[in-house]
C-alpha cells in the first residue's frame, strides 16, 4: 500500500517492471536483515541450552548468576550462594560463564 502511493505520487498510475521487483527487493531484504539474524541467535541458544552439565556456571536472562547443581530436560536447579539454590528454566539461560585469570564467581 505505501509503495503504490509513493509510485502513484512519483508518476501517475504507470506500471512497469520496476514495480514488481520492488516487494520481492523488499521481503529479500527483510529476510537478511530481521529473520535470518533472528533464526540464528535461536539456534545457537539452544545449543547453548543443550550443552549445560553439571558443574558449569551460568548466567540467567535474569541476570543471576550459579552453579550448575542439578538438571532435567526443562529445568535445571543452580546453587547461588552457600545453602542456597534455586529452581529455574533452562531456557533461561542468558550464557556459561568462563572465569577469567583462574578467578570464577565467589560463592
Amino acid at each position: 500500500m505505501v509503495l503504490a502511493i509513493i509510485a502513484q505520487a512519483a508518476g501517475g498510475n504507470q506500471s512497469g517492471p520496476l514495480n514488481y521487483l520492488v516487494f520481492p527487493l523488499i521481503l529479500g531484504a527483510m529476510y537478511f536483515f530481521m529473520i535470518r539474524p533472528q533464526r540464528r541467535a535461536r539456534e545457537q541458544h539452544m545449543q547453548l541450552v543443550r550443552s549445560i552439565q553439571v558443574g558449569d556456571e551460568i548466567e540467567t536472562a535474569s541476570g543471576i548468576f550459579g552453579r550448575v547443581r542439578r538438571l532435567d530436560d526443562n529445568t535445571v536447579w543452580l546453587d547461588i550462594a552457600s545453602g542456597v539454590t534455586i529452581k529455574m528454566s533452562r531456557a533461561a539461560v542468558r550464557r556459561k560463564v568462563i572465569p577469567t585469570n583462574g578467578h570464577g564467581s565467589e560463592g
